[in-house]
């Protein structure tokens, strides 16, 4: 999730001390940590039938099998299940054959492109930077044309997780951007076990105040989908999202000592 709250902001700005730069990682132990992958499956087989429908066309029914086979959609339908919502095949297929749905194929199109141009495996080498040893990125990436316009994180009941990202209208950085972002998350989730480890060590008090320093990732995630602590985060976004940004970091110094009066 693209965080821009002033809590965050300013946990970006805080992460820029502590976080550890594992430049001398070997080539190929980075490798071995990044399993990323795109799987647009089920956004270009969406594609095929938005064509057919414009055109007026027959769709078959082996178009809608193949569609309802493809692995992002089987994931969502078993997110949407595990959260308690509807979701089956003829809502979906309404949705597709809806003139609003049919009006974006063209740009649903241009999107996906820049999306299919993005080097995934050096997204999640460049995150690595970010992280503290030993941390894996092994996630797939799935850019979904479906009724709902969020996008995020979802692990299945063998905890494998995947990045779901609707595909609105984005360049091919903002793309990359919001995909390190969240492989900064699944990196973080990687150490979840030591983490735990670590932590049942400490007293209770000292406990509490180490994980509610866990929404400081948020930060770091920033961070790490900026690239460089030389590189303005939101860099690649609208004016808009830069001047909000621009605005929230001029509380940094109140929202510091807010925090650190807490703590």
């Amino acid at each position: 999730m693209r965080i821009s709250d002033r809590f965050f902001n300013f946990a970006a700005m805080l992460a820029l001390a502590p976080i550890p730069c594992f430049s001398l990682v070997s080539q190929a132990a980075a490798d071995s940590r990044v399993q990323l992958t795109l799987d647009a499956s089920e956004a270009k087989q969406a594609l095929v039938i938005l064509h057919k429908e414009q055109a007026h066309n027959a769709v078959e029914d082996a178009d809608w099998r193949r569609l309802f086979a493809t692995l992002p959609y089987q994931w969502l339908k078993a997110r949407e299940a595990s959260m308690g919502r509807s979701f089956t095949d003829e809502d979906f297929r309404k949705f597709i054959q809806m003139p609003e749905t049919q009006a974006r194929t063209v740009e649903w199109e241009q999107s996906l492109a820049a999306m299919e141009h993005a080097e995934m495996t050096a997204i999640g080498e460049r995150v690595l930077d970010w992280l503290p040893a030993g941390a894996v990125i092994q996630t797939r990436v799935f850019p979904m044309i479906k009724p709902k316009t969020n996008s995020f994180v979802w692990r299945n009941s063998q905890g494998e997780p995947a990045i779901f990202i609707y595909l609105d209208r984005q360049t091919q950085a903002q793309f990359e951007t919001v995909v390190a972002h969240e492989c900064h998350h699944i990196g973080l989730f990687s150490l979840s076990a030591q983490q735990a480890k670590t932590l049942d060590l400490l007293p209770e008090n000292v406990k509490t105040a180490a994980e509610l320093m866990g929404a400081f990732g948020e930060g770091e995630a920033v961070l790490a989908a900026a690239g460089s602590t030389e590189m303005r985060p939101h860099w690649e976004d609208d004016a808009l999202d830069r001047a909000r940004w621009d605005s929230d970091m001029m509380h940094f110094n109140q929202d510091l000592a807010t925090l650190a009066q807490f703590f």
